[in-house]
């Protein structure tokens, strides 16, 4: 296995385990597993020669599961900034009505 399709490999289990943690609303984890992949991205060099044609098959394929991992997790979490989104406005209006009917505080 050549160097790069060991680095896609690893890429690949990596969005995985980010999606997982996405999936379940595990923010901290899914921000430490990001860190993890930027890392292994900036230490990834090109290769010298272009894989073969079975390796270049499966990054591929790799960089199609990295893909659709990708827009799980922004869909996750676009849904979560959603969520805080709402919270931070009900929590505005209370605020507001708290001020209006009790004075300012």
């Amino acid at each position: 296995m050549s160097a790069s399709l060991n680095d896609y490999e690893f890429l690949a289990t990596l969005t995985g385990q980010m999606r997982s943690a996405a999936d379940r609303g595990e923010w901290n984890r899914l921000i430490s597993l990001e860190q993890q992949l930027n890392l292994r991205v900036a230490g990834m060099a090109s290769a010298d020669e272009p894989p073969d044609e079975t390796s270049r098959l499966r990054i591929v394929q790799l960089l199609r599961k990295i893909l659709a991992d990708d827009a799980e997790i922004r869909s996750n979490t676009q849904n979560w900034m959603r969520q805080l989104k709402d919270i931070m406005q009900s929590n505005q209006q209370e605020q507001r009505l708290n001020r209006a009917y009790y004075g300012a505080k």
